[in-house]
């Protein structure tokens, strides 16, 4: 892994379930690990949906491995989410990552 291409600063997201006073469940997200990585863009679209035009971008990122990432996390960049679709280890030497991930706007 080169690390010149590692210049976007991520942070993994996780959530937590809690109670309110009247028993309903409140999510809430809380940063979990602070990551350099390499974002590359694969797929952007724009469909409509509900007599309104929605924007999609997919792609994937490269970091190093860190243990512990799921789809149940989130990435956080600058004031954008994207939804984690998948992780792979590559080579399964613990290394390096790709994280497959989906952006809703």
């Amino acid at each position: 892994m080169e690390a010149g291409k590692l210049r976007n600063f991520i942070t993994i997201q996780k959530v937590s379930e809690t109670f309110d006073d009247k028993g309903n469940i409140v999510q809430t997200w809380q940063d979990m690990v602070n990551l350099w990585a390499e974002i590359l863009p694969l797929v952007g679209r724009e469909y409509w949906s509900s007599k309104q035009v929605n924007a999609e971008t997919t792609g994937k990122l490269r970091t190093r491995y860190y243990p512990g990432i799921t789809p149940k996390m989130r990435i956080k960049f600058g004031n954008r989410y994207f939804e984690i679709l998948g992780v792979i280890n590559i080579e399964e030497k613990g290394e390096e990552m790709v994280i497959y991930y989906k952006e809703a706007l």
